[in-house]
């Protein structure tokens, strides 16, 4: 590898830690300026194209393309052949004058879903730049970083179509999966997975729409959800979001289409958004119906049904998939999304309500308030505006 690999402008480790979450194998990809970064793009398994000028600063890299600067303000001389996922903006070098020769192709680089992240937006030409590309492709832009080095990601006003729905089960005194399927379906979600625990009584199964894990041997609380993480991921590759339900829960009418007009309640790193509200996070001042953020880290209850952004289950696959743990999963995320920075979000009053009081993964039927909603709307009632 070529000292200049290194010796150059690489990006930040900060932006490095953005984009990880971002990437998988297949991501169609586009980099503006080669380095270090490109040999990431790469390893992620992106179907990768960089745009690099200078050959002392090319990685060594099936994916760089060779292509002079032209025009006024100077862009690479290349055309691209179709829309990309994700792009990201790190050259030319300041030195060769501003980034904004890009607006020239970006139109036929982009789709619905594209984000772009912009490198050295601490300068003002790459600030405005990122200002510009926000107003005319509609996305909004978020600002990292300090007068120093600093860079933007600009991601599209995300809204919620694509679902991957997986509900975990374990033995239970009375078992009530079959009221909380029939409750998923009422909702409006036809289609789920069901991980149960060895022991734990199956639905009766449509193999159409209900697709069903039976454990091997007992995983345990963390275990048997970590792994419906992954086994959702796998399954259903195009989703926009999990959404992974104890067996044990009771939603109320119109919910998917409630969820799929008001998310996100942030536009970035969303940790995981909660229909179901605990009885003590309801608060003694009256707030206004919706999503309210949470910063419990360690002390986050209420697992029950927890909505995860894509990007989110794939970075807790990356930290947690092969950590030995059985209970506390709540506490568990919780603590994880505080200290990387996730928000938490639980919707007030409650969409969902818990069946019973025993926890769904270990059948423990200890009574205990935080295992009950107190301000469920009802089985029976819609969140959604009158006039809907």
């Amino acid at each position: 590898m070529t000292a200049p690999l290194f010796d150059g402008w690489p990006i930040s480790r900060d932006l490095w830690s953005h984009l990880r979450p971002m990437l998988r194998p297949g991501l169609v990809t586009l980099e503006a300026g080669s380095g270090l970064s490109t040999l990431l793009f790469d390893a992620a398994g992106c179907r990768h194209t960089a745009l690099e000028h200078d050959p002392r600063f090319a990685a060594p890299s099936p994916s760089v393309v060779p292509a002079k600067l032209v025009g006024t303000p100077r862009w690479y001389d290349w055309r691209p052949s179709h829309r990309y996922d994700l792009i990201l903006v790190d050259g030319p070098p300041k030195d060769r004058g501003p980034r904004c020769g890009i607006l020239r192709v970006l139109a036929d680089c982009v789709h619905d879903d594209t984000i772009l992240v912009i490198d050295d937006t601490h300068r003002d030409a790459e600030r405005k730049l990122a200002d510009r590309i926000a107003a005319e492709f509609g996305r909004p832009a978020r600002h990292y970083g300090d007068d120093t080095r600093g860079f933007s990601i600009l991601r599209p006003a995300r809204r919620v179509r694509r679902w991957a729905v997986g509900v975990t089960t374990a033995p239970r005194p009375d078992s009530t999966l079959e009221r909380t399927i029939r409750s998923i379906v009422d909702a409006g979600w036809p289609r789920l997975s069901v991980f149960a625990e060895p022991g734990a009584p199956l639905p009766a199964t449509d193999p159409d729409r209900i697709r069903v894990y039976r454990r091997p041997k007992r995983l345990g609380i963390w275990q048997n959800w970590i792994t419906a993480v992954a086994d959702l991921l796998a399954a259903e590759p195009e989703a926009d979001a999990l959404f992974l339900l104890q067996d044990d829960v009771q939603l109320c009418r119109d919910l998917r289409a409630y969820c799929e007009q008001t998310l996100w309640p942030d536009t970035h790193r969303v940790g995981l958004c909660s229909p179901y509200q605990p009885a003590p996070y309801i608060t003694r001042k009256p707030r206004r119906p919706g999503w309210h953020q949470q910063k419990r880290g360690w002390y986050l209850v209420g697992a029950l049904t927890w909505i995860l952004p894509v990007e989110t289950a794939r970075s807790l696959l990356c930290r947690w998939a092969n950590f030995e743990a059985d209970r506390r999963l709540d506490a568990r995320v919780g603590k994880w999304c505080a200290d990387t920075g996730r928000s938490v979000w639980y919707h007030s009053p409650s969409l969902a309500e818990h069946l019973g009081f025993a926890n769904s993964a270990s059948g423990d039927g200890s009574r205990d308030k935080l295992r009950r909603a107190g301000d469920f709307i009802g089985p029976d009632k819609s969140p959604l505006p009158t006039n809907h």
